[in-house]
């Protein structure tokens, strides 16, 4: 049987201290996809279930409860959140194939920036149609 908890403090080494309502904190061992490479900030809401070890516990599921959801069926959204738990970037895949990025910063796709204004910098050379551009200093 599982409950919800509040988490306290991601500790390290996907460990978790969590705490239920009127229960004592919990060392939980923090689960996630494969590849999710993602830690809850205190307060978000966590669902433990019993490891089946003495008193053992799993966080396997987490909920956000400050920022509400946005996306629609289909679609999936991915956010980073401040220390404050306020959203700083996300990728949103939309259910009708568009992309969306949106950050507060710079988007850096492997030295190619992008910034808020949409300005490209392009570090070395640009190809385009097989012939290439490079940078010149004026």
């Amino acid at each position: 049987m599982g409950l919800i908890a509040t988490a306290l403090d991601y500790i390290t080494n996907a460990k978790i201290k969590v705490q239920a309502k009127g229960k004592n904190a919990l060392t939980a061992t923090h689960f996630s996809s494969p590849g999710d490479d993602a830690n809850p900030l205190p307060s978000d809401k966590v669902v433990i279930v019993s490891t089946g070890k003495s008193g053992g516990v799993a966080a396997v599921g987490y909920i956000d409860s400050k920022n509400p959801d946005k996306s629609e069926s289909g679609e999936k959204r991915f956010y980073s959140r401040d220390s404050d738990g306020n959203v700083v970037a996300e990728v949103w895949m939309h259910n009708d194939g568009r992309i969306g990025i949106i950050t507060d910063s710079d988007i850096n796709l492997n030295g190619v920036t992008i910034d808020r204004q949409g300005n490209v910098n392009i570090p070395k050379s640009l190809i385009v149609a097989g012939i290439q551009i490079t940078g010149q200093n004026t």
